[in-house]
């Protein structure tokens, strides 16, 4: 079915149209999966069908007109506010060229921390403004943000010491912090993934327009005679970018939906071409599972090193590059004037750079590194050519050492255009500026004013960032290709093309669900796994433990996710259902589980675990009535993903089914149902919500056999266990649910906490456990005992009780 209409509706006709439509969404059955970000509903609400808009997506005059008519409405504001903020940002370098310094009476320690100042307060403020962005209107914070930082450099001008212009510059990274990230997810939401570099590296390049602009506007205000030229600098820095602020908040757009130059059939364009990315466009929405996905996901703490790398090269040379000319000319005019070349440079390696990353296939991250070489050659010439007779070596060295420049831009593009899941995206794009913050605070102190003008620490600190940060390319290049390489092969195994807009849906789905997706599609296809009837029970309402989750459709995953962000920790338990409570003691390293009577309430002490934090066995599990006997154990492994354990003797190991999500297996013999004693393939799942993380193991069967709900900010109160199932008073099958869920909990914490573990998932081998290959145990002889009984009773050494 085509849209009723292409263009602007009459506003009586369209408040029909988004009724009739508003019905139709009204009208979805109960457990239709209905997850949409905010463009599929827009495309509802006025009858866009895929059909339709994959009809658009082939009509290339009709796409090249849209773009051309994108980039003349919105590049010119992203530009013209990134232009303002690097020379609102660099203002203060511009008027130490002055007399600033005898003005104030501040020294050269105090100038280093005003940077640092400034990236504190930005890092402070970053993921403040970018929730308020995503739960409000983002270009009204953006012009919002302009507008008051250009009044803090108006009151900057009024300054008269360090704590005044300090308290200034506090303010003005607060109100600068959102820009960058802001207008990287503005570029995501209205390009394509092939045209977001070029795009952000044209309004990036900026910086370097800023840099000239910047130089030639203070050539010109430093020839005032009679008024502080400093002050003059602030005052008309600050009065162009409030008149700016202005101009941003009535023309640019909040969202593809709500842009009032283009035609419905126009955003409808736009959105399908959003689709192509895979990375949604608006949702506003926080989901707190994407929040804890992009900070397990080591594409992201790779790009963090990356930034944080190259902001220690920008932060020692944006705030002392002018000091370092002045060590070769001492006019300050003449400081100023052989200042504005680079930026010219900078503009040149960023728009070459991005343009290649957008024209050629996959080489982001080779340009990445290819860049970082005039930076080292650079800082090698400022370091060993002598000021007084090799000025324009030193002058050259200092104009292309800014080539890093067009790696941080690629960067920080990569959060916005390789992450799925509008909430990911602002945690990861939060994430790397946290890191952008945290390098510029540390680069203004590896150049020491004892140093000048050679600054050796400070060249050392330059070259020794742009080594590590093309080993950081090369890493981050491997583990993008292996990702890509798996998802090739699950499309083509599918039938499915992963370029098709018309077939990627409106979900607000991750790159981890979206290839999880793709990946339990291709094991369907191979082994027919179907959903279970509890599994459509589920999606009909029922109790999210009485699902299979193992073999669910990636849409059915994202419902039961989001079935347990709503639950409290003991929302699913039944009165006649045994639920032990664990209480940790932070003083004596010891956790004690205790098992709660459903009816009264009151609690018996059952086990301790000791918790040892630096051995290879971290938890050790006693019975409380015999705290000198072990029942079992739980070691956690700081590199690799995978945890093992033993319980009576028993070993076993808690395998990862997935490398970046909590997806494990462990086999057991008390929930086998088999009569050769062959073991079950157990399975353990994991959904979160702001309160809880919730671990729930499943048989065979596909059935919940327990809940282990961990309290994400408790200290001492770690969680329950709930045991479910037919053998909920089994002491047997409770000992090793305790067990192996708390050692794959302690081990998650581990993974979340420790960047080892990063290095361990990219090269980890997750799979199921072959158990065929396991030793055959008989489950229960004729009396019906259980492992532990005929341990006792048939000569086995039981080596952990005796220890």
């Amino acid at each position: 079915m085509s849209p009723t209409t292409t263009g602007p509706l009459p506003d009586k006709k369209l408040a029909e149209e988004e009724q009739i439509a508003m019905k139709k969404l009204d009208s979805i059955t109960p457990g239709e999966f209905v997850e949409l970000d905010a463009t599929e509903t827009f495309l509802r609400q006025h009858n866009f069908t895929n059909e339709y808009i994959g009809e658009l997506l082939t009509d290339t005059e009709l796409n090249k007109k849209l773009i051309r008519k994108v980039d003349m409405i919105l590049l010119p504001m992203l530009m013209g506010t990134y232009m303002l903020q690097y020379i609102d940002k660099n203002a203060l370098s511009y008027a130490a060229v002055f007399d600033l310094f005898t003005d104030t009476g501040i020294s050269s320690d105090q100038y280093s921390w005003f940077a640092s100042i400034f990236y504190f307060a930005y890092m402070a403020a970053e993921y403040p403004w970018l929730f308020l962005a995503q739960k409000t209107r983002m270009a009204k914070v953006v012009s919002g943000c302009v507008i008051a930082w250009g009044s803090v450099l108006l009151l900057t001008a009024a300054g008269n010491n360090f704590g005044s212009l300090a308290t200034c510059r506090f303010f003005l990274g607060m109100f600068e912090a959102p820009i960058t990230t802001c207008f990287m997810m503005i570029v995501s939401m209205w390009y394509t993934r092939e045209q977001q570099p070029f795009r952000a590296g044209i309004f990036y390049c900026c910086n370097g327009v800023g840099a000239m602009l910047g130089g030639i506007l203070t050539y010109g205000i430093g020839q005032i005679k009679n008024f502080p030229v400093w002050k003059a600098v602030f005052m008309t820095c600050g009065g162009m970018t409030v008149v700016w602020g202005f101009v941003l908040l009535f023309f640019l757009p909040d969202s593809i939906m709500s842009a009032r130059h283009f035609t419905l059939e126009e955003r409808a364009l736009l959105i399908g071409r959003g689709r192509l990315a895979r990375t949604g466009v608006l949702n506003k929405t926080i989901k707190w599972n994407q929040i804890r996905e992009a900070f397990i996901d080591p594409q992201v703490w790779l790009l963090v090193l990356f930034m944080l790398l190259n902001e220690t090269i920008n932060g020692g040379i944006a705030n002392f590059g002018k000091l370092i000319i002045k060590g070769v000319v001492k006019d300050p005019l003449e400081t100023v004037a052989l200042g504005i070349p680079m930026g010219a440079f900078q503009v040149m390696y960023i728009l070459s750079g991005t343009f290649l990353a957008s024209r050629i296939k996959n080489c982001r991250t080779i340009v990445m590194a290819v860049y970082l070489i005039p930076t080292m050659i650079g800082v090698c010439l400022l370091w060993k050519l002598d000021r007084e007779h090799h000025k324009i070596g030193v002058l050259f060295g200092y104009y292309i050492i800014g080539a890093f420049v067009c790696s941080l831009v690629l960067a920080m593009q990569m959060p916005a255009s390789n992450l799925g899941g509008y909430t990911k995206r602002i945690t990861a794009s939060a994430m790397v500026f946290i890191a952008y913050c945290v390098g510029n605070v540390i680069g203004p102190h590896a150049f020491l004013g004892s140093e000048a003008p050679l600054y050796p620490s400070g060249c050392i600190t330059i070259l020794s960032c742009s080594v590590a940060q093309m080993v950081v390319a090369i890493m981050l290049r491997a583990l993008l290709s292996r990702r890509n390489a798996r998802r090739d092969a699950a499309a083509a195994a599918v039938g499915t093309n992963n370029e098709d807009a018309s077939e990627v849906d409106g979900t607000d789905l991750t790159d981890f669900e979206v290839s999880r997706r793709d990946l339990i599609m291709l094991g369907t296809k191979k082994s027919a796994i179907q959903p279970s009837k509890a599994q459509l029970a589920h999606r009909d309402g029922l109790s999210a433990t009485d699902v299979s989750i193992r073999a669910l459709h990636e849409a059915e995953w994202i419902k039961l996710s989001n079935s347990y962000d709503h639950l409290s920790a003991n929302d699913n338990m039944k009165p006649s259902n045994t639920v032990f409570e664990v209480d940790f003691k932070w003083k004596k390293m010891k956790a004690l589980v205790s098992e709660k009577d459903p009816e009264t309430n009151n609690t018996t002490p059952k086990y301790i675990v000791d918790y040892h934090a630096f051995k290879c066995t971290s938890l050790v599990f006693h019975p409380y009535d015999n705290p000198t006997a072990v029942i079992g154990t739980g070691t956690l492994h700081p590199v690799t993903i995978h945890a093992t354990y033993e319980l009576h003797g028993q070993k076993g190991t808690i395998k990862a089914l997935k490398r970046f999500m909590t997806s494990y297996t462990h086999l057991s013999y008390n929930y086998s149902s088999s009569p050769d004693g062959t073991p079950a393939a157990m399975t353990w799942a994991s959904a979160s919500s702001f309160k809880t993380w919730d671990f729930v193991c499943l048989d065979e069967q596909d059935s919940a056999v327990a809940k282990f709900s961990a309290n994400c900010w408790s200290l001492n109160n770690v969680g329950c266990v709930e045991f479910l199932g037919s053998k909920a008073n089994d002491p047997a099958a409770r000992e090793e649910i305790l067990v192996t869920g708390m050692t794959l909990f302690y081990q998650m914490v581990l993974r979340a906490t420790n960047i080892l573990s990063l290095g361990g998932a990219i090269f980890a081998r997750p799979g199921p456990l072959d158990k065929e290959v396991a030793p055959k145990r008989p489950m229960q002889n004729a009396d019906g005992k259980s492992i532990k009984e005929l341990e006792a009773t048939s000569g086995m050494e039981p080596r952990l009780e005796k220890s």
